[in-house]
């Protein structure tokens, strides 16, 4: 003869019901689903973005002409490092 269990419901949580314990790890609130006209209508208020200038771009969180540059440098001086120790 198969045992019968309860439902689990939120004032359960935390007590025993013979072997195993009740725990809820939700909330007990059901969340809601957008219907999909909702979704349409949240879409249309959304601004369009501004278009993005060449200079608005970044790489690391750094403008890209700084970003840039800097390689350049880095590159350059990393080159005069290895002509002076012979390697390049």
């Amino acid at each position: 003869m198969a045992h019968h269990q309860a439902p689990k419901q939120p004032q359960d949580e935390g007590k025993n019901f013979g072997d195993f314990k009740v725990v809820t790890t939700g909330t007990t609130k059901p969340t809601l689903n957008h219907s999909s006209r909702e979704v349409a209508k949240e879409a249309q208020r959304v601004q369009p973005q501004e278009k993005k200038s060449v200079f608005d771009y970044q790489i690391a969180g750094f403008a890209w002409p700084f970003v840039l540059i800097m390689s350049i440098l880095v590159i350059g001086v990393l080159g005069m490092i290895l002509k002076v120790m012979g390697m390049f």
